[in-house]
């Protein structure tokens, strides 16, 4: 894991300011067809993209109870971009700029925070991988980072680095995830 970071992540509207404090877990390009489904629901209402170069949703793991919301509280909202798969998208709803997604348990201290809404981004960590690169969009190019065809290898690398803070975070994102969680329809696969 990397050293402790401080990164204030903003929706393009500025209503809505994310402060994350600690050390991320992981930093990645995901293009599983999930989040390439979130993706395309967010820029369809005229959201900002997240989307990596590569097609991909860049991504910072990171511990839910190391992210603070400076303001906008009441402009966060959650969906699911598929019913059978509960994994809430939690997003600005004043503009549509991604801010993240959450985990059920046991992965629920977790959260995926999308990247597109740091301003700094020389203080994020560096890229170490692509992941679900075998329901990628189009061809990756070579830039000469590992590739993982699903997620599996990385939660097991997560959660073995991860065993000297087991227990210490709690699932933060819950009032929003239980309040106003709307489901699209349609299935990516």
């Amino acid at each position: 894991m990397s050293s402790e970071r401080v990164l204030d992540i903003h929706c393009s509207c500025g209503a809505v300011h994310l402060r994350y404090r600690g050390v991320p877990i992981r930093h990645f390009i995901c293009h599983c067809k999930h989040c390439q489904a979130s993706m395309a629901w967010l820029e369809s209402q005229g959201g900002t993209s997240s989307r990596h170069p590569t097609g991909g949703d860049q991504t910072l793991f990171v511990f839910s109870d190391d992210i603070e919301v400076v303001t906008g509280e009441d402009q966060i909202g959650a969906y699911s971009v598929i019913r059978r798969v509960r994994t809430p998208r939690i997003y600005a709803r004043c503009c549509h700029t991604p801010l993240g997604s959450t985990f059920a348990k046991p992965l629920g201290r977790f959260t995926a925070l999308k990247t597109v809404g740091v301003r700094d981004k020389s203080a994020l960590p560096a890229i170490r991988e692509h992941v679900n690169v075998d329901s990628a969009a189009g061809t990756l190019a070579d830039d000469g980072l590992p590739r993982q065809r699903g997620m599996g290898p990385l939660m097991g690398q997560i959660a073995w680095e991860l065993r000297p803070w087991s227990g210490h975070h709690k699932h933060r994102w819950a009032r929003w995830t239980r309040s106003e969680l709307i489901i699209l329809e349609g299935d990516p696969d």
